[in-house]
């Protein structure tokens, strides 16, 4: 997909979200805590992006897919970072993290209104 940036911890605000899908990007950051309380939630699929640290306690119900984040349930991201296609790259390949962040918010805040407008 291309997103990039962290997980907001605004999408626990929809609270009629039952698959949240954001596989195959260039996440980083860790999976907020939050979500572990969305109520219809059945689905968290977050494999092969760069997250790192613990993934919450989800309810037995959840299906959660982080297969693919080669840090998840480490302290911390890797000092060399990972592509989404599993390759190795030198940089931060010019983006810089301010921008990845930037976007990742932005994205949770449209997904946040989207879901209180019922789109």
């Amino acid at each position: 997909m291309g997103l990039t940036g962290c997980i907001s911890p605004d999408f626990a605000a929809i609270k009629s979200l039952q698959r949240l899908l954001l596989a195959d990007n260039n996440l980083s950051g860790m999976i907020p805590d939050e979500l572990k309380d969305l109520p219809i939630l059945i689905e968290l699929d977050v494999s092969n992006n760069q997250l790192y640290g613990r993934v919450p306690e989800f309810k037995q119900s959840v299906k959660v897919r982080t297969d693919g984040n080669v840090d998840i349930e480490k302290d911390g991201p890797s000092t060399t970072p990972v592509s989404p296609a599993g390759g190795r790259k030198g940089g931060d390949g010019g983006g810089g993290g301010k921008t990845r962040v930037v976007v990742g918010s932005v994205v949770g805040g449209l997904v946040v209104v989207a879901g209180l407008l019922g789109v």
